[in-house]
């Protein structure tokens, strides 16, 4: 279940992480008067969602190899 979770919001995921930090963006700028250029606020943009996509990913793959193992353990 988790596994196609992860498979059918990838996009969901993006978008939520994409939100996350234009909201550090915001808040850096309400709160303490920070604006930052374009190039880092591309970098506090994109990082987020390249983080939630490398874990889910990440987590792909062990839920493949546990899944594996599983049916190499009945298979014997």
């Amino acid at each position: 279940m988790r596994l196609d979770w992860i498979k059918t919001n990838r996009n969901l995921l993006q978008f939520g992480t994409g939100l996350a930090g234009l909201l550090i963006l915001i808040l850096l700028h309400l709160l303490f008067g920070i604006s930052v250029g374009w190039p880092w606020a591309v970098i506090v943009l994109i990082f987020p969602a390249l983080i939630a996509l490398s874990l889910a990913e990440q987590y792909l793959a062990a839920e493949r190899l546990y899944e594996q193992d599983i049916t190499e353990e009945s298979a014997q």
